[in-house]
């Protein structure tokens, strides 16, 4: 895997990690004071005095069909993808992603993207909810025979969450690789958790606060 590859695959990881130790430090100092002030009252279902932050992990694959055609053409085979939301706000978040991929025909296509997610809950199901995205980045490939190249990368999709646990996703993926299509559709599907560190209510996802 490249360095650069490397060091985004250790943000996406990291990153969430530090926001989450930062607020159960907070919280534990705070936790031994209110202790018996808890323990006298019932909790509190919604937070909406602090200002709202959530951070979103998710990962999963996606199918990558042959170019070729034919009796003869290769199996699908699939990619993986890894990354991680920031929201300061409810409907509004930062998004990074790092996915890399095997083609039935034997070579490599590495990418990393940032860019803005919005986020919305559909209907009166606060377990089901909307987004769509608009994400820029570079891509790498690599040949069975070794040649290699790389492109700016532009992706737009969206998607729903459901039950806080599962993630299902359509996107369209534009970039200029040589021997691949420039434009091509993708299918997303796997684990994504929204976890709330503060401001939170009922619809905000996982409360790691308590």
């Amino acid at each position: 895997m490249r360095p650069c590859v490397r060091i985004v695959v250790h943000a996406l990881v990291i990153g969430p990690l530090a926001c989450l130790l930062v607020a159960s430090d907070g919280h534990a100092q705070t936790s031994t004071a209110s202790t018996a002030a808890r323990a006298a009252a019932p909790p509190p279902t919604d937070d909406t005095s602090a200002s709202f932050l959530a951070v979103d992990i998710f990962g999963g694959a996606h199918p990558q069909t042959s170019t070729a055609s034919g009796p003869n053409r290769p199996d699908t085979t699939f990619g993986w993808e890894l990354g991680s939301s920031i929201r300061p706000r409810r409907w509004f978040g930062i998004a990074a992603n790092v996915g890399r991929v095997r083609t039935p025909e034997r070579a490599w296509i590495t990418h990393v993207q940032a860019g803005p997610r919005v986020t919305h809950i559909l209907g009166h199901v606060s377990d089901l909810r909307g987004f769509a995205q608009v994400m820029v980045g570079h891509a790498w490939s690599e040949q069975k025979a070794g040649a290699t190249d790389s492109s700016f990368e532009l992706m737009t999709g969206a998607g729903v969450d459901v039950f806080n646990v599962f993630r299902f996703e359509v996107d369209l993926v534009r970039r200029d690789l040589d021997t691949f299509p420039k434009t091509r559709g993708r299918f997303l599907f796997g684990v994504a958790l929204p976890l709330c560190l503060r401001g939170c209510t009922r619809d905000d996802g996982i409360d790691i606060r308590r």
